[in-house]
């Protein structure tokens, strides 16, 4: 008998099964429906809860997701109340978090590739629906163990292409201070966009590869600073034998300015899925690998040493892909320069 704090909401027709989490707002529950036999979660606000903003937020997350088809993205049901208390019903989700995977496992570059490339999906589909998560982070995504992920937590989500944030102290700030984008500490003069959940997930990615998010502190005003002026540590410092285009991938999504970080999920994807299948089938050297369809070169690198010219040369005549040839084809002038 699973036994929860006096007064709690549980709706009829589900029979509570295991406590999963609890927060200052939420109590997070597996439970199994009457109906259908299934299990699912209950996202239920806590009776100790009366601000109507913090209780409206479960109702708003349905709101924002109830349409949405894609498997990567958490699945609601319903919403139910009892006038005072909100419970939000939404699909069980075996898998573990992000911050869990990394913690236990570690992520091997495999993993990575194909974590970051389904991530990048459902922000693409996410994007293509008008929606901005605003709260990506590593235990916001869960991940099973065939690296397919599912996306969580729509709470503080919104259906604007863009949004002005105001300036706010940083117990103020929605969503995680270590992964939020310099613009959502409302201390530039941008906008929030889709460009602010590419900046996260550009957190998350070093993260899985360096074990620790690029900007930590227990201060908030120093994460604060971070975000807005200083370059995470250098990747390629620290695993020397990276491919090149992933450190300028991982670079390009923490741009200060959103203007500089990719413009679409779409490109992002197009960038990941060409490193990678040249880090699996060796189609390209991993050091030939930083200028993809974004349009981004490091020339001082590759200009360096001319034995590198001739042996993109002889790359280039030997691939039969046409496909192949055309990504490389820009590179290829500027090298000529």
């Amino acid at each position: 008998m699973v036994s929860f704090e006096t007064g709690l909401f549980i709706p009829k027709g589900y029979d509570p099964i295991q406590k999963l989490y609890k927060n200052e707002v939420h109590e997070i529950i597996k439970a199994r429906s009457n109906a259908d036999n299934c299990d699912v979660v209950l996202k239920i606000t806590r009776p100790k809860i009366d601000n109507i903003k913090l209780i409206s937020k479960l109702t708003h997350e349905y709101d924002i997701i109830k349409d949405l088809n894609f498997p990567s993205i958490i699945h609601v049901h319903r919403i139910l109340s009892d006038g005072k208390s909100v419970c939000l019903v939404e699909e069980y989700c075996s898998g573990e978090s992000l911050r869990s995977r990394i913690f236990n496992k570690g992520i091997v570059i495999k993993d990575f590739f194909e974590i970051s490339i389904n991530i990048a999906e459902a922000l693409n589909y996410l994007y293509l629906h008008g929606i901005i998560h605003k709260d990506l982070n590593v235990n916001n995504i869960l991940v099973y163990p065939d690296n397919k992920v599912k996306i969580i937590d729509f709470g503080i989500s919104s259906s604007n292409q863009a949004e002005d944030h105001d300036y706010l102290r940083p117990d103020m700030i929605e969503g995680s201070l270590v992964y939020i984008s310099p613009e959502q500490t409302g201390r530039t003069g941008y906008s929030v966009s889709h460009c602010s959940d590419l900046y996260s997930l550009g957190i998350i990615m070093y993260e899985m590869l360096s074990g620790k998010p690029p900007f930590d502190s227990t201060d908030p005003m120093e994460v604060i600073h971070f975000h807005l002026s200083r370059k995470p540590a250098s990747l390629l410092k620290l695993f020397p034998d990276m491919p090149v285009g992933l450190i300028s991938i991982i670079s390009i999504l923490l741009e200060k300015n959103p203007d500089d970080r990719y413009q679409s999920a779409a490109g992002l994807l197009f960038d990941l899925k060409v490193i990678f299948d040249a880090v699996q089938n060796e189609k390209i050297p991993v050091s030939l690998c930083s200028k993809l369809r974004t349009g981004l070169v490091n020339l001082k690198r590759f200009k360096s040493y001319t034995a590198g010219k001739k042996k993109f040369q002889s790359y280039i005549n030997a691939s039969k892909p046409s496909s192949i040839k055309r990504q490389c084809w820009f590179w290829l002038q500027d090298i000529r320069e």
